[in-house]
């Protein structure tokens, strides 16, 4: 009973940063809550876990691998450590050390192992979780067999894990611009989450599919997918809350494409009020959405205001 336990936990941080891996991240957080348990060894050790995780979430990754290191001291040994290795594979990722990233991912994959968690749920969310660091390197010959084995995994033992897994076999398939492919995989994900009524999943899938529809010059039909995305995470979280601003970016970054300039100005400028007031003006979110908007006034021909913009966001990268 206590391995059940375990595993039910660990799973559940897994699959939820797996949610988080893309501009989704609301819908992952709110259903998240009601799945939390406990595997850590004190009080302690579960109040220091869920504090790194609100530092990454929050832009904070530094103050976030602090945390994480303690963390791997206090769960060494113990089934706990698999939770925390991960966390720092994702933390790793954030700052740009993929190659530690990925030492990290194996780690986990190997704790798995010993643990006797492999073949289920957990080996399954974690193997998707190390295919989006190679998708993101562009290392698709190495992402590609560990979404395939996270798929079979899911349609042997974990049917709930399957749109996840198809998401990411679509993202992967997307970044090869193997479009036919990417688009059939995406639309059975939705499909299963439509009738499932996995909001967080379908969100992600959608989101997805709206990004091939634009890089195959599909604009409209990706904007009622990113207008849907956003129509999921307001119904969820409400329209100010600070985990909904990647969708609000994203929206904004397609009708920018379409030309549609001060509407794009308008989603950009939510966006920023929203995470400034949520995670205060030196965030990393900021300084991003700060350079979205400078890139928006060249293009307007407004370079005063766009250099003002550049300067805010080069002084939080370079604080």
């Amino acid at each position: 009973m206590r391995r059940w336990s375990i595993s039910r936990v660990v799973l559940r941080t897994l699959v939820v940063a797996a949610l988080l891996c893309g501009v989704s991240t609301p819908t992952a957080q709110a259903a998240d809550s009601e799945r939390a348990g406990s595997v850590f060894s004190s009080a302690e050790e579960e109040a220091l876990f869920h504090r790194t995780q609100k530092l990454r979430n929050e832009d904070h990754p530094w103050e976030a691998l602090s945390a994480v290191n303690r963390g791997l001291d206090l769960s060494k040994g113990k089934t706990s450590s698999i939770a925390w290795t991960t966390e720092t594979a994702l933390i790793l990722e954030d700052l740009g050390h993929y190659g530690e990233a990925e030492i990290a991912h194996k780690r986990a994959l190997e704790l798995m192992a010993q643990a006797k968690m492999d073949g289920g749920a957990a080996e399954c969310t974690e193997l998707l979780l190390f295919a989006r660091l190679y998708e993101r390197l562009e290392r698709f010959d190495e992402a590609e067999p560990l979404v395939q084995r996270a798929l079979a995994i899911a349609r042997n033992s974990w049917k709930a894990g399957e749109g996840l897994a198809l998401t990411r076999l679509g993202s992967l398939l997307r970044a090869q611009q193997r479009y036919r492919e990417s688009e059939a995989r995406l639309k059975e994900a939705i499909a299963i989450y439509e009738k499932s009524g996995g909001r967080a999943g379908l969100a992600k899938a959608l989101a997805v599919l709206a990004r091939l529809y634009e890089d195959t010059y599909r604009s409209a039909e990706a904007e009622a997918l990113d207008r849907r995305v956003l129509a999921i995470d307001e119904a969820l979280l409400g329209p100010d809350n600070p985990q909904i601003a990647p969708s609000i970016a994203v929206l904004a970054g397609n009708l920018e494409l379409q030309g549609r300039l001060e509407e794009a100005e308008a989603l950009y400028k939510r966006a920023l009020a929203i995470r400034e007031r949520a995670f205060g003006r030196e965030a990393l979110s900021v300084a991003r959405t700060l350079q979205a908007l400078a890139s928006l006034c060249i293009e307007q021909d407004r370079p005063e205001e766009a250099e003002d913009y550049a300067r805010r966001a080069l002084a939080i990268r370079e604080r």
